[in-house]
């Protein structure tokens, strides 16, 4: 599962109660200058400069939960995992109440083999009003219940994340995996060209889509996939079993 970060940088920072508002102070200012900073820096490669400017974050506002929200996905970024979840469980205490944190944390517990913990950190986020990708929330949510063999649940998270976002690809490509696991192939292969209409397939959806041609005995299909599968991502391994 991917870790998708939204960070909105708040006036509020430091907050402990349901979003009570703080007029933000010069450290707080300066500190959230240089989240953005980092984050600019994280996305260019620079994970050193980042890092520095993080500190310097976390110098000018301890009680930053941007700042530490950062510094976990950074972590993550450098292979510092276990640094990373206690980054994401400090911004959480932080801001409870704030959806983008807590889908981050809740991203990172489903990835570390605590998907049921996972899923409160989700309802959470899916609960805040003011979270503006609820659909983010419910499709880390729908993913990391179908890890737990809940294809229900699963499966209702994933239509929630879909009223909310019609074209999310990681939604519709969820549901067809799931469709797949259940046996219904007629509507995982919708479900997977709803997601090729999406936007550019990876190497997960075409090789689940020559998983599913295969089942279906369309072998020129499944052939197209899997040669696609080979020219675009040559070095593509399934994280899925290939039955």
């Amino acid at each position: 599962m991917a870790s998708i970060l939204i960070l909105t940088l708040a006036a509020c920072a430091g907050t402990s109660g349901p979003r009570a508002q703080q007029q933000p102070t010069q450290s707080s200012r300066a500190a959230d200058e240089n989240v953005a900073l980092a984050q600019q820096y994280i996305q260019d490669g620079q994970y050193e400069v980042a890092l520095g400017r993080l500190q310097h974050a976390l110098s000018l506002d301890p009680r930053s939960a941007n700042a530490h929200t950062m510094m976990g996905l950074l972590n993550e970024r450098i292979g510092r995992d276990q640094q990373a979840g206690v980054s994401y469980r400090r911004a959480t205490e932080l801001q409870p109440d704030r959806g983008d944190i807590a889908n981050n944390y809740g991203t990172w517990l489903c990835k570390h083999g605590q998907e049921r913990e996972s899923l409160r950190w989700f309802e959470r986020a899916i609960e805040d009003p003011f979270y503006r990708s609820p659909d983010s929330a419910l499709a880390n949510a729908g993913a990391c219940a179908r890890r737990t063999g809940d294809l229900p649940a699963a499966e209702e998270y994933l239509r929630r994340a879909l009223e909310a976002n019609g074209r999310n690809p990681r939604v519709l490509q969820e549901l067809a995996l799931i469709q797949y696991e259940k046996g219904d192939y007629m509507r995982a292969r919708a479900f997977v060209q709803r997601r090729e209409a999406s936007g550019p397939p990876d190497g997960e959806v075409l090789d689940l889509a020559a998983r599913i041609e295969d089942r279906l005995g369309d072998r020129d299909a499944a052939h197209r996939y899997r040669s696609r599968l080979a020219s675009e991502f040559p070095e593509f391994r399934p994280s899925t079993p290939g039955n």
